[in-house]
């Protein structure tokens, strides 16, 4: 069995890439279950408003950053358009 971890509002809409401080639960996801035999990725949010883009980017820089090799996922309306998710 293998498991996508996902994070919601509370985790990934607060995360700001040059706020360290936003960075704080992330890292405690990261060190509890990266390196877990069953983690295929993480789900970062589902369908969020548009402006929560910036955050979702954050974040998935964030995990990479963080060294993690995991695939990441992003749900997003079908409202916004390309641009809005780079």
């Amino acid at each position: 069995m293998k498991v996508v971890l996902g994070f919601d509002g509370t985790v990934a809409g607060i995360v700001k890439k040059d706020d360290p401080t936003t960075h704080a639960i992330i890292k405690k996801y990261v060190r509890a279950f990266n390196h877990h035999p069953a983690l295929l990725g993480w789900q970062i949010g589902d369908e969020f408003s548009v402006g929560a883009a910036p955050a979702i980017n954050a974040t998935s820089e964030l995990l990479t950053d963080l060294g993690s090799k995991h695939q990441t996922w992003q749900v997003h309306p079908h409202t916004w358009s390309n641009s809005d998710v780079r």
